[in-house]
């Protein structure tokens, strides 16, 4: 019939005799937001250190030790790891935004005017001395022992005598 609301459950009935066509209010407040002591905040950054993830009675301890809820608990330990996971995106971000000037490496001359030089060249300009060099170019020319140099070239720098 026209102007009449259909109800889904006979019960609506009842508690909208006053107005059938009532839509239902909104949903109820929310409740306000707590805000979690220093020491509660404290301890769930400590254990969220030791662990990103807890179980189901790893929580209900946590949260009764803290004199909070489980939901939150778990709630905080779901925003901690967001926290997480966005300052990282930030970081590779910005590192992608400025990206570090390319290395120099200083390089041994083995070759020079056609002659090869093993240990008699001359030394670099300062830009390109060697202090102390982080790789070993032995360690880096044993991968290739089964190259057409043989086994015996390590890369080593001997003087040959002349």
């Amino acid at each position: 019939a026209a102007g009449k609301c259909l109800l889904a459950h006979p019960f609506e009935a009842d508690e909208k005799k006053a107005n059938p066509c009532h839509h239902p209010k909104q949903r109820q407040r929310r409740k306000p937001r707590v805000l979690f002591s220093q020491a509660q905040v404290f301890e769930l950054e400590r254990r969220f250190k030791q662990q990103k993830y807890l179980s189901a009675p790893e929580r209900e301890h946590l949260a009764s030790v803290l004199k909070l809820t489980s939901t939150q608990v778990k709630i905080w330990f779901q925003n901690r790891r967001y926290k997480c996971k966005r300052q990282r995106q930030d970081k590779s971000l910005e590192l992608a935004a400025h990206p570090l000037p390319p290395r120099r490496v200083a390089v041994p001359v083995l070759v020079r005017d056609g002659k090869p030089c093993l240990g008699g060249s001359q030394p670099y300009p300062a830009p390109y001395s060697i202090t102390a060099s982080p790789y070993s170019y032995s360690s880096y020319y044993s991968a290739y022992s089964s190259s057409p140099y043989g086994a015996s070239y390590r890369g080593n720098y001997a003087v040959v005598p002349p």
